[in-house]
């Protein structure tokens, strides 16, 4: 076959191709490539980016990350009917893009995950955005946004509503105290739908793991709930594994703690999860040890986990994350035999929540905001 220099002064000569071409081996990745192109005319499945805000009625994931957006950019974005995954994460929306975006939303039937981290929402712009949820929303993450406690109360509506069902929960680093997490704790005991809820590197203290602790009872779909960074120390502690006790889905408490610390940690009889990532990413890609390789493999920090009753297979996937909370050997050891006792026959869970959570006194939840009282004192020795 004779190849033709189009344009050149020489275009009557024929061409060969270079010996070195490998034509013959580029036959089926060229095949590979005209199916996929095939396959997403035909099926739509396109993922977008920034460039691609003028083509977005094809896009079934759309990442707008660090994007620089004006309100006329996040209004075109209505356009994106068939979108199932859509992230602004680093957009700088405050109440008006948030109200822009909140306009979108509604014309997007199939969306399913939405992601906006560290956009500055605050909370007027989370009122707004949580009233223009697509009902088909199955995955929320609002990491760092500022949210505080005032925004749970309208994301409690939320959790308390019918749609949409979600399932995953991310609410981390957004200032929430003991008051923001008695909120959330209270609207999830009218919620059969949420399995995942993070709320790492927050304040919520011992008073908001006590709220959880007494909801837990009522609370038989959450898979995994993330409390890491939180200030929660002893009583904190004890309350949650009162109540992981009473609940029929959560399984284990996991925690992070170093070995150095002598007598009072090796009376636990704890199993060692070895990390194939970086704890806490996944508890799922862990292998159990026995406790005597422990030290080592891991000879500065250990993750504990501490099983209400040992079941068969391992519920690696079923846990409550308390990994930098100053919790020390001795209430792990208090941890476990609360986690072990069986609950006794007239035990009553404490009454179940209102299906609207009250409103605290102001007084009580201005004490949770510090994380130098009296409280943090006691416990600043500890991991």
């Amino acid at each position: 076959m004779a190849l033709w220099a189009i344009g050149s002064p020489h275009a009557k000569m024929p061409l060969r191709p270079r010996p070195s071409l490998p034509l013959r081996g580029a036959r089926p990745l060229l095949v590979l490539l005209l199916r996929m192109t095939f396959h997403a005319l035909a099926t739509g499945a396109i993922q977008c980016s920034t460039s691609d805000l003028s083509n977005v009625h094809a896009c079934e994931t759309l990442d707008l990350t660090n994007a620089s957006l004006s309100l006329e950019q996040l209004s075109k974005l209505a356009d994106a009917k068939v979108v199932q995954e859509l992230k602004v994460d680093g957009v700088v929306l405050g109440p008006s893009g948030a109200k822009a975006l909140a306009e979108a939303l509604k014309s997007m039937p199939k969306l399913s995950s939405l992601s906006v981290s560290s956009c500055s929402l605050r909370t007027a712009g989370a009122a707004i955005l949580l009233a223009g949820l697509p009902p088909s929303l199955a995955t929320l993450r609002l990491r760092h946004n500022i949210l505080g406690d005032e925004a749970m109360r309208r994301l409690a509506a939320v959790l308390q509503s019918s749609e949409p069902l979600l399932q995953e929960l991310d609410l981390s680093w957004n200032g929430i105290t003991a008051r923001g997490a008695r909120t959330i704790a209270d609207a999830l005991q009218n919620n059969s739908a949420l399995e995942r809820l993070w709320l790492d590197w927050n304040g919520i203290k011992d008073r908001g793991a006590r709220a959880f602790g007494e909801a837990l009872p009522y609370i038989n779909t959450l898979q995994a709930l993330h409390l890491e960074h939180n200030a929660i120390k002893a009583s904190g502690a004890m309350a949650l594994s009162s109540g992981l006790r009473r609940n029929s889905a959560l399984q284990l408490i996991v925690t992070l703690s170093p070995l150095v610390r002598g007598a009072a940690l090796r009376q636990v009889s704890f199993s060692c999860l070895r990390m194939d990532a970086q704890f806490p990413a996944c508890l799922s890609d862990c292998c159990v040890l026995p406790r005597e390789r422990c030290h080592r493999m891991m000879p500065k920090f250990v993750v504990i986990a501490l099983w209400k009753r040992r079941v068969e297979p391992v519920p690696r996937s079923q846990y409550i994350s308390l990994a930098h909370n100053g919790v020390d050997g001795e209430t792990l050891r208090a941890v476990e035999a609360a986690l072990r006792a069986e609950p006794a026959a007239d035990e009553k869970p404490p009454p179940k929540a209102a299906p609207l959570p009250s409103v605290t006194d102001e007084s009580e939840d201005l004490e949770e905001i510090s994380f130098d009282d009296e409280e943090s004192d006691a416990g600043r020795d500890e991991l």
